[in-house]
């Protein structure tokens, strides 16, 4: 009995517990490549770009997940919001303060 229980709250914990594993890992990598894409997004507006081409450069950068959030925001920018209201996309993506 105290065996079925226990194999029952490991079981539940591992369907509840690996998800909530993999989200955090996901939030860890995109806060950790976040400055460096702001950094990156800035670099390229200076030198004349605009930000859908910035957006559009830095996809083809390697930042791990948050590559997927930037192909989103390019996808509302080519939608026809603004710079701002495509950038929050990933605000509500990402469970972050940082972000």
């Amino acid at each position: 009995m105290v065996i079925g229980f226990v194999g029952l709250f490991v079981i539940v914990d591992f369907f509840i517990g690996y998800p909530l594993l993999l989200e955090e890992k996901r939030i860890n990598l995109i806060e950790k490549f976040f400055p460096s894409a702001l950094r990156e997004i800035a670099y390229l507006l200076k030198s004349g770009g605009t930000y859908e081409y910035a957006i559009r450069e830095l996809t083809s950068y390697e930042y791990g997940p948050l590559n997927k959030e930037l192909d989103n925001v390019l996808l509302r920018l080519e939608q026809g919001y603004n710079f701002q209201e495509s950038l929050s996309i990933i605000s509500e993506n990402v469970d972050s303060p940082m972000v």
